[in-house]
């Protein structure tokens, strides 16, 4: 078996959400002054690598306190999407290429993973179409990962993909890294989030699994 880090550093520079805060990350004490060493978080839970649930954008929506744990689990497919070129929408016919019937995470690779800290990460990055997103919406998955900072254009105020996956009470990981370990491989793919209270999403340690 072999565990592979899908997962971004979390720290105070890296790449988010225009409009959003940046984390703060703030010692308390030390190991040389305290004895120990405990850190201050100040953060919003979409930040870093991370998953939205449907209360992201819907009211009644299940949340990281309320789902089942299992929703966070399971056997995982990598589509490469690497073609897609910068400002480019990823078509329908990319996916059906791929056999999603016994599936639970469809994790699209795009490679834009690495301008990660870089202004142009959160530029015209490779995103689903609309066609796409009602494609994976209508099929039996737990979850779709991407490696890009949303499931939406930057521009889509609407938020209208997410509104169409997490409206089929389907999860989304954001900002994963290294996918292209994952070309060709069977693996299944774990991203828990912590058990927030009425947590719309969360930062997540994303892992593929290969065995």
């Amino acid at each position: 078996m072999k565990v592979i880090d899908l997962t971004h550093v979390f720290q105070e520079k890296m790449s988010f959400f225009p409009g959003a805060d940046a984390p703060i990350l703030e010692q308390v004490s030390s190991v040389d002054k305290d004895g120990y060493k405990v850190t201050r978080i100040d953060m919003t839970t979409h930040l870093g690598t991370h998953l939205d649930c449907k209360a992201h954008v819907f009211e009644d929506g299940f949340t990281t306190s309320s789902c089942d744990v299992n929703k966070f689990f399971g056997q995982a497919v990598l589509i490469d999407c690497s073609m897609v070129k910068e400002g480019e929408e990823i078509g329908v016919d990319i996916l059906k290429k791929y056999n999603l019937s016994d599936k639970d995470f469809v994790l699209i690779y795009t490679g834009w993973d690495k301008y990660w800290r870089d202004e142009k990460y959160i530029g015209d990055f490779p995103v689903l179409s609309k066609e796409c997103a009602e494609y994976l919406a209508e099929s039996n998955i737990k979850g779709i990962g991407l490696d890009v900072i949303s499931i939406d254009k930057i521009s889509d105020a609407e938020l209208v993909n997410h509104k169409i996956v997490l409206g089929k009470d389907i999860i989304v990981v954001e900002n994963l890294k290294d996918l292209d370990k994952l070309v060709g491989k069977n693996f299944k793919f774990s991203a828990f989030p912590l058990k927030i209270k009425d947590g719309d999403g969360c930062p997540v340690r994303a892992v593929a699994i290969i065995e």
